[in-house]
């Protein structure tokens, strides 16, 4: 293994990303460590984002698939800011979805108060499921005795209970 190589004092503050960021670092080694990422690093790392293979970053970016390799599956730093970078996209996602969430339960709640029968069933069986009440307990048995104490006056789910094709327990 090479001899580790010092911080650079003003790349220690740098933010990541910037192209003075620096990390302490080995050289010479099978992880190719580095001692600072550079902006073909994180490009690297957006082509790989972007479902890139690792010949196709290798074609652009000029480095070897091998070399790739090593910094993606085996080199600490470029490894830790590859899981920071994904996981950052991952949270930028969730965040996005669960603001569409209030959305989706309006338009759920819309179709419940829809003229199609089976959009009111679709939707009612979609809410029950989300709220842990499984189609099993609807229609393998009486309602009542899933020990659900939501309010069951929603006219889809009366719907649902008066209709003489559901399977009522004894």
């Amino acid at each position: 293994m090479g001899k580790p190589i010092a911080d650079k004092p003003l790349g220690i503050n740098a933010p990541k990303g910037h192209p003075e960021h620096t990390v302490p670092t080995q050289i010479n080694s099978p992880g190719a460590y580095l001692s600072n990422l550079k902006e073909w690093h994180y490009h690297a790392m957006a082509l790989k984002l972007k479902g890139f293979t690792m010949e196709q970053i290798a074609e652009v970016t000029g480095k070897s698939k091998n070399y790739l390799a090593q910094l993606f599956y085996t080199n600490n730093i470029f490894r830790d800011e590859w899981e920071a970078l994904k996981e950052e996209r991952i949270n930028a996602a969730k965040d996005f979805l669960s603001n569409l969430a209030v959305d989706a339960t309006r338009t759920l709640s819309g179709l419940l108060k829809s003229d199609s029968d089976m959009a009111q069933l679709g939707a009612a069986k979609t809410i029950l499921d989300r709220v842990g009440i499984s189609e099993r307990h609807v229609f393998s048995g009486d309602i009542r005795s899933a020990n659900i104490n939501a309010n069951l006056n929603d006219e889809a789910v009366q719907k649902v209970m008066e209709d003489p094709n559901v399977r009522k327990s004894a």
